[in-house]
């Protein structure tokens, strides 16, 4: 567990049934919680509703999502998304293997799965890992349950069915403690379908997924621990209209685990070292798509990727630890893309990646100093960088070599496709407790992160909106953050309130560089590339549940954020609008019965910043109405509705990108509108 003061991170709960006891012996973990800002738990009704982790955190203030089609959204944090955002399992990075990123990472892991987790969506950890520079999402499936824990087995079971999909969900779970092991196990089933918007257009949105997880932990002896974890995604079917094709099945395969020693006297506290790896094999065609009956399409893809630390905590006085370690980190990509003209009954190979590959070395050391009201801690790492694409000589459009491909649209800097560059950042914050219910924080940080495989070297092939190609010359972004947040835990309040401003130089940017008839069809085709750029954000996020009465609860929430390329003069793309909920909570808890009733509503606003040379779209404002009613029953029977979008809203998400073809009832270009009024039904017992 990291111990670096992270600001604006949101610790996502495991379910109340199976969540484990911290022991107080563990100092460091303890004071490490202490320090997580804007802490809260997710409601439990959403487990049964919620199906992977993209759409969990998706609730949280400050966390968005770009969908391209029924499958869970990918994570956007403060406006940044894409390849800034790393999804880490047990501190290794999980990465999906479409280049169009229809598998984002979060999307494959059920929150049953997860015993701890922390979106952190500001100044980042050291000790994490190679720094990203627009947040990430820390995943631990450690079962640890603290030396002291007493034996014990919880286990939960819920199905669900979702109305606007007329679709299933259903899973169980399972943890405890036998002697010295610990134990966590769970499995999740989805099946879902098309949807209907409030406009009555057919949306394809068919999906089905099968998640399941295997943790164990045990103490050889008290101050000497081991773990391992193993997590399995199966996904078939998944409908994407945003895209050309669809996803026809996703494997993909977790194993992580780890050693930690701690020590009860002396300067050396503990000693932790992990490892683990990750494999994703997919494959998608157009079987489904309108253009399936003059080509045929499809795309096999995979990527490995592995990452192995050592971390130290070494105690200087009774106020300070330093915890100095190192980290290895390795990603391996290749995708092949056929294509079959029917007319002609010609073949073509696409190698959309180039066999590429990325490793990172990195090291890094934290400080905390702990006072009786003030914690400072300041850490930094080093990183080298080393990225090479394997095959750069393989065939691509317009008779070109994918490297010809390269230097003809980026110049004679981007015939130098391997490359070694240093990275890494630091940063310092400060925490300050007023009392016992009220902190002040502030912090200062720098993250310099590397351009992506995708964004270096994709080869110049068919992609949303026309073409795309990738820049082998891309410098890394560089980016400098200042934050300030407070937090507050009072009997009938509590909240958290996040400001945060921040500059990134060398922003890597998704933009039109030119337009080309590629496909011979008379029409200019827009290509899309990636460039470095100068870009600004600044933004706030905040949450605050008023509790007047112990059995009513009132939860208000907002996040708003704006980004701007400084080079250009134009917003940054793919940036969510002002957004806000707030709703009324009624608490039933009596002896023979349990429950609650909520009535809750989502305000979004229009958003007018866009990107003309990203091809983005205006998108109106909306309003939506929500109704929750659940009943506990028999102390662990819990029985739930919900009405969706009961005004029967016609609305689309600014971060849902528009059709790619004519499918369901939507044409080329067209927005994709979010389901209409709906119900969904949940039975939990545990």
């Amino acid at each position: 567990m990291s111990t670096l003061i992270t600001l604006s991170v949101l610790t996502l709960s495991a379910h109340p049934a199976l969540a484990g006891d911290t022991d107080a012996d563990e100092v460091i973990e303890v004071e490490s919680e202490v320090l997580r800002v804007g802490s809260r738990p997710i409601p439990e009704a959403e487990w049964a509703l919620v199906g992977t982790m993209a759409e969990l955190i998706g609730e949280l203030e400050g966390v968005g999502g770009v969908r391209r089609g029924g499958g869970g959204p990918e994570p956007v944090i403060r406006g940044l998304g894409w390849e800034r955002v790393q999804t880490r399992v047990g501190g290794v990075p999980l990465y999906g293997a479409c280049p169009s990123r229809m598998d984002p990472p979060a999307t494959v892991l059920s929150p049953a799965a997860v015993a701890d987790g922390r979106v952190v969506s500001g100044l980042p950890s050291v000790a994490d890992g190679p720094l990203s520079s627009g947040g990430a999402l820390e995943l631990s499936l450690d079962p640890n349950r603290g030396p002291s824990a007493p034996d014990a087995d919880e286990a939960a079971a819920w199905a669900g069915y979702d109305g606007a999909r007329g679709g299933y969900s259903a899973g169980t779970a399972a943890a405890g403690r036998d002697g010295a092991l610990d134990y966590r196990a769970s499995a999740t089933g989805t099946r879902l379908g098309d949807y209907s918007s409030a406009g009555g257009v057919q949306v394809p949105a068919g999906h089905q997924a099968f998640l399941g997880s295997l943790a164990l932990s045990a103490r050889p002896v008290d101050d000497h621990r081991v773990w391992l974890a193993s997590t399995l995604s199966d996904e078939r079917d998944t409908a994407f209209p945003a895209l050309p094709m669809d996803m026809r099945s996703s494997q993909v395969i977790t194993v992580s685990g780890g050693t930690e020693h701690r020590l009860e006297a002396g300067a050396l506290q503990a000693l932790r070292l992990r490892g683990g790896a990750a494999l994703v094999e997919h494959v998608m065609d157009n079987r489904d798509k309108p253009n399936a009956a003059s080509m045929v399409a499809s795309t096999d893809s995979s990527a490995r990727s592995w990452s192995t630390g050592l971390a130290v905590d070494v105690r200087v006085g009774e106020a300070l630890v330093i915890t100095p370690g190192f980290d290895l980190t390795g990603l391996e990509r290749d995708a092949l893309r056929t294509r079959t003209i029917l007319a002609s009954d010609s073949s073509y190979e696409d190698a959309l990646w180039p066999d590429a590959s990325q490793h990172d070395a990195g090291v890094f050391t934290e400080a905390r100093w702990t006072g009786d009201a003030v914690i400072l801690l300041v850490g930094g790492r080093l990183d080298a960088v080393v990225s090479k694409a394997g095959s750069p000589g393989a065939a691509s459009l317009q008779g070109q070599t994918i490297a010809e491909q390269w230097v003809s649209w980026y110049g004679a800097d981007a015939a130098e496709h391997d490359r070694l560059e240093w990275t890494g950042g630091g940063n310092a914050a400060l925490r300050w407790a007023l009392h016992d219910a009220a902190a002040l924080q502030a912090g200062l940080g720098v993250a310099r992160r590397a351009a992506g495989i995708t964004e270096r070297y994709f080869a110049f092939a068919p992609a949303p909106g026309g073409f795309r190609v990738g820049n082998p010359a891309l410098l890394p972004e560089t980016r400098l953050e200042a934050e300030l947040g407070a937090t507050w835990n009072a009997e009938w309040a509590r909240g958290g309130l996040g400001l945060f401003g921040s500059r990134i130089q060398d922003y890597i940017l998704t933009t039109t560089i030119g337009e080309q008839d590629v496909d011979g069809d008379g029409a200019a085709d827009r290509i899309q590339g990636y460039l470095n750029v100068d870009a600004g954000l600044a933004g706030a996020d905040g949450h605050l549940t008023l509790t007047p009465a112990p059995w009513l609860a009132v939860p208000l929430g907002a996040q708003w954020v704006v980004a701007q390329d400084l080079d250009n003069g134009e917003p940054l793309a793919e940036i969510p609008p002002l957004e806000g909920h707030a709703a009324l909570r009624l608490q039933l808890d009596r002896a023979d019965l349990g429950g609650h009733l909520e009535l809750g509503t989502r305000l979004v606003a229009p958003q007018d910043r866009v990107s003309g040379a990203f091809g983005e779209d205006r998108t109106p404002g909306f309003a939506l109405l929500r109704a929750e009613l659940g009943l506990q029953a028999l102390d662990r029977l819990v029985l739930g509705v919900a009405g969706e979008n009961l005004l029967d809203a016609d609305y689309h998400e600014h971060l849902t990108r528009e059709a790619a073809l004519a499918v369901g009832g939507l044409e080329a270009g067209d927005e994709v509108p979010a389901p209409g009024r709906h119900l969904r039904l949940w039975l939990r017992w545990q």
